[in-house]
């Protein structure tokens, strides 16, 4: 269990054959250069962005040190890079496990002195008892499940706690690349293709232009700054400021080290008095991190709701950005063909978890192109997007829903209750799979508008949420808890009340079309 991440292979990947293989750090970023990292086999779903950003960061900083901007390097250029990137005559910042608390580990920082190490408590048995998903109500995954685990999975639990951590009470602080100890960390980009190789090429080739940016005012890295902070000892007591740090630091929040018990490990922390990187609170979490969105308003760092990326911040994220200012890994790549939206966070609240969140929407071509222009078509697709939107919430508010309500009720003779809890429970029920199908119907649609009329396309969505709004009252009707001898009637209601709200709010807009 005692590994060397740069000797040893650790990682497990999947190439574009289907071949899995395992490489050490130096060797996976070869592989990434090349092109044949196809998926990371060990990585967790929630792990991903939190090591590829990583990875990015780790090889930007060599190839700065290295005077070089090219991430196409061989095995033999990364190991080398990454050990002078240490400053030391051992690997020891590269080693899973190192006997002697007061040298660096990976991910866990010295303790200045071994009778402070006395003072460490046991924290986690278990990788994903480390991990930032500890702090979920295990409905993303289970807590302390891997037993028996692999030195990758304590490498990447590492990864992920210490740099997408937030507040976890009093001595546990979290991250400075987010707004605040109760927010997150996202993951927002644009990429010609998701294959992980190509999303590390495309990331690599931003973040190397964005260096110089960075080493300006009004930010304060230094370009002799700390790196890999957890290379220099740390007692808890005090924090780096911003002035202190290379653009490309890579965080660590935690007081923890890793040692063996028996043939497994456990990690041994402490609570902090301070946060590991020190900022004002009208930072906001903005520290030059090219992959999180700022607030237009204030210039925070974007936090995501328990919604996650809903098609309303979507819209905005892609479309508008009205709201938020885009990440600068979303700038859309210029060649010709098809983009992806990426985004991704595991939404955090006081000591919970509102889930892992992630979006993948396809950008078509006319729309790429639409989208790196400004001007008139896209503040019409901007428009339109607003429109369906609105449209979406108002056929679930005014016809389906109260139908919904009208089979559970057995059909009554006035409007529906819709105020009543328990009904209101079912009812929400079959209310998710229409917001689930229209969202995933929202993006298409709209980059089909581009070749169309206003009219036609107002037409087309209204029929498909009218289609799909049917799809789920018909299958509410088979399965509906209905009142004793009021069963035809709650259908018959229901299915007249859905008919009749929705010819009075929405078809003029569709006979427009047919006129």
């Amino acid at each position: 269990m005692n590994a060397n991440l740069l000797l040893d292979d650790v990682f497990g990947i999947q190439l574009p054959s289907g071949e899995r293989r395992s490489l050490s750090l130096p060797a996976l970023l070869q592989a990434l250069g090349r092109g044949e990292v196809e998926s990371f086999t060990g990585a967790q779903r929630h792990q991903v962005d939190a090591f590829h950003t990583f990875l990015c960061y780790l090889a930007g900083a060599v190839l700065d040190q290295e005077e070089n901007s090219d991430p196409v390097q061989d095995e033999a250029f990364w190991l080398a890079g990454l050990r002078r990137l240490t400053n030391r005559d051992d690997d020891d910042a590269w080693t899973l496990v190192v006997d002697d608390p007061t040298r660096p580990a990976f991910m866990q920082p010295p303790v200045p002195g071994a009778k402070e190490f006395g003072t460490y408590k046991p924290k986690a048995a278990t990788p994903d008892e480390l991990d930032v998903l500890q702090t979920a109500k295990n409905h993303d995954l289970k807590g302390a499940r891997l037993s028996g685990a692999t030195v990758e999975a304590w490498a990447l639990a590492l990864i992920s706690m210490q740099t997408m951590s937030g507040f976890l009470g009093q001595g546990n602080y979290g991250i400075c690349r987010m707004n605040g100890g109760f927010a997150s960390r996202p993951c927002v980009a644009s990429y010609t293709d998701l294959q992980p190789a190509r999303r590390w090429q495309e990331d690599m080739a931003r973040l190397m232009a964005r260096l110089a940016t960075l080493l300006q005012p009004p930010w304060l890295f230094r370009r002799d700054g700390h790196t890999l902070l957890w290379l220099t000892p740390w007692d808890g007591t005090t924090g780096l400021g911003l002035d202190t740090l290379h653009p490309f630091f890579v965080e660590v929040c935690r007081l923890a080290r890793l040692v063996p018990v028996g043939e497994s490990l456990v990690a041994l922390g402490k609570p902090s008095r301070a946060a590991r990187i020190t900022t004002s609170k009208e930072t906001a979490g903005n520290v030059g991190d090219p992959w999180t969105p700022l607030k237009r308003k204030d210039q925070a760092a974007f936090t995501a709701s328990g919604r996650g990326f809903h098609p309303e911040l979507l819209r905005d994220l892609i479309i508008t950005q009205e709201s938020y200012q885009p990440a600068a890994m979303q700038e859309l790549p210029p060649a010709a063909g098809p983009a992806w939206f990426h985004a991704s966070v595991l939404v955090r609240g006081q000591g919970t978890t509102d889930g892992y969140h992630e979006a993948h929407i396809y950008i078509a071509p006319k729309a790429k192109k639409l989208l790196l222009q400004h001007g008139e078509a896209r503040d019409r697709l901007g428009k339109l997007s607003d429109w369906a939107l609105t449209r979406a919430r108002d056929v679930r508010s005014k016809a389906l829903r109260p139908a919904l309500f009208a089979l559970v009720e057995g059909g009554p003779e006035q409007w529906p209750d819709t105020s009543r809890r328990e009904a209101g429970h079912w009812v929400d029920s079959w209310l998710a799979p229409y917001d689930q199908h229209w969202a995933s119907g929202y993006f298409p649609w709209l980059w089909r508008t581009i070749d169309q009329s206003d009219e036609a396309a107002r037409a087309e969505w209204l029929g498909e949420l009218q289609a799909l709004a049917m799809r789920v009252l018909e299958d509410a009707l088979q399965a509906a808890p209905q009142r004793t001898g009021r069963r035809y009637r709650g259908k018959v209601r229901a299915t007249g009340l859905f008919h009749g709200a929705f010819r009075r709010h929405f078809n003029e807009e569709m006979s427009d079309v047919a006129s």
